[in-house]
């Protein structure tokens, strides 16, 4: 049995939101897990204590080839060595259209959101809904020109957006039903699975 791990080819992969905690990890495993080999962005670990005796992530998934690029409002933190940092604002199209044009990704992975403990609705659906309207146009070369189109666009959001804080979520998979409108009491919630028409601050 061979233990050369597989690998992915996927291109020029911008992550939005990067800098943070969904983005980084993605960014960190399309890098091939630098936060397990490089000390200056390790993760704490604590030594002798087999609790914490796991095997490396590196090892446990393809290896990624990409060219990896991250723009967030700020991206003075949570830097990764390998990937390119753009500061942008997604709910601009001049913004994103000047990073698309540096970077030329072939992929999009969409993760970036405001804090959602601040409960600021009008920031929630400015970001969540009206942003990522605005990057899918970008990305699609529907909303100017940056030479060229996505051939992938991953959009990430919450297990939130199938519960109603209420119940356990058991084997839950993507063929559940949004809960949307009066019995979705979380507003995050609604600006990520809602239109810009449905969602109502």
């Amino acid at each position: 049995m061979s233990n050369k791990r597989p690998a992915m080819e996927l291109g020029t992969v911008l992550v939005v939101g990067g800098c943070g905690f969904v983005g980084w990890h993605i960014v960190n495993h399309l890098l091939n897990f630098p936060s397990e080999t490089d000390a200056s962005v390790a993760l704490p670990k604590p030594e002798e204590d087999p609790r914490f005796d796991y095997p490396q992530l590196a090892g446990r998934y393809p290896v990624c080839m990409a060219k990896v690029a991250v723009v967030d409002l700020r991206t003075s933190n949570n830097r990764l060595p390998g990937a390119e940092y753009y500061d942008g604002d997604i709910t601009s199209a001049e913004s994103m259209l000047e990073v698309f044009r540096k970077v030329k990704p072939n992929v999009v992975i969409h993760t970036a959101t405001p804090n959602v403990l601040e409960g600021n609705k009008p920031l929630l659906r400015k970001v969540n809904v009206d942003g990522t309207k605005t990057l899918l146009e970008v990305a699609g070369g529907a909303r100017g020109d940056w030479g060229g189109k996505c051939k992938a666009f991953v959009y990430t959001s919450s297990s939130s957006v199938v519960h109603d804080t209420q119940s356990d979520l058991i084997n839950v998979d993507e063929e559940w039903p949004y809960i949307r409108g009066d019995r979705q009491l979380e507003y995050y919630s609604e600006t990520k699975v809602g239109d810009a028409d449905s969602v109502s601050v």
